[in-house]
């Protein structure tokens, strides 16, 4: 499944750039004239930060990566809910509509899929999150146009356990 993310991006001779910072745990892919941010939180959630127009090098996120404070929940909320998740898995008490929805064979539904590693080469990022009990993973990639500034991005589930797994519903992006 690929889904297509543009932002008001004109055509501009700048290349494709993609860059990590190991500090602050963000992900800035940037083409044309936009830029789109990605960050893992401290619980190891892969979060949505940013999509717009380019911030330049090094300026600061409009919004900051943060795990919410249980200050600022309600007795019901639980973390995993109560962040935009970059790509969740329906569990964890998430309230809103998953990206990836599945059925493991003892009939458990809970997908929790957290941040794992990363690789950057030239204009892409491929970012793989895993669930946190079981032996299911989601591949990110994330390709930029330099040009029109366009990000392209897919999702691939694996199962790297020896029994079947029942995809319910899955889509390349969530927002």
């Amino acid at each position: 499944a690929i889904f297509l993310l543009a932002a008001t991006a004109w055509p501009c001779a700048a290349p494709a750039e993609v860059t990590y910072d190991p500090a602050t745990k963000v992900f800035r892919l940037s083409g044309g004239k936009s830029e789109y941010a990605l960050g893992v939180d401290p619980n190891g959630y892969l979060q949505s930060l940013y999509w717009g127009a380019q911030l330049g090098d090094g300026a600061p996120l409009a919004r900051q990566l943060t795990a919410p404070q249980s200050s600022q929940l309600y007795s019901h909320d639980v973390p995993g809910s109560s962040i935009d998740q970059e790509y969740p898995g329906q569990g964890g008490g998430l309230y809103t509509d998953p990206g990836l929805k599945v059925v493991f064979p003892d009939g458990n539904r809970d997908l929790v899929l957290k941040y794992v590693s990363h690789a950057i080469a030239d204009d892409t990022l491929t970012v793989e999150l895993a669930d946190i009990d079981r032996p299911v993973s989601v591949t990110l990639t994330y390709m930029v146009d330099p040009v029109t500034g366009i990000v392209a991005r897919s999702a691939a589930v694996h199962n790297k356990g020896k029994t079947p797994v029942r995809i319910d519903q899955m889509s390349s992006a969530t927002f």
